[in-house]
């Protein structure tokens, strides 16, 4: 079986067993996150045993690639301040000799 196959049979197996399917879309959601991030601290902790440099360096990438609100909240749109627009040069035709 392929490690997509197992990765299915895993994931049907957790949600029966958590009773997932009880749950609303987003409960759901965050309790599959909760039970993976829990999972890779165990799998991170048992690395430190055996190879702690590499375990520091995947701790850290955790970390860093942690979904957050600010990371993902796009920048609300507001109002722009007169000195923050950019300055736009507009080409002015040349007026004719004055004599």
């Amino acid at each position: 079986m392929t490690a997509l196959g197992r990765l299915v049979q895993e994931l049907a197996a957790v949600s029966v067993r958590y009773g997932v399917e009880s749950l609303p879309d987003g409960a759901a959601a965050e309790a599959e996150v909760r039970r993976l991030d829990i999972l890779v601290a165990e799998l991170i902790d048992a690395l430190k045993k055996h190879e702690p440099f590499t375990a520091d360096a995947l701790e850290q990438r955790h970390n860093d690639e942690r979904v957050r609100p600010e990371t993902v909240r796009p920048v609300v749109d507001r109002p722009v301040a007169p000195w923050e627009m950019p300055v736009i040069e507009m080409p002015a035709r040349r007026r004719g000799r004055w004599w």
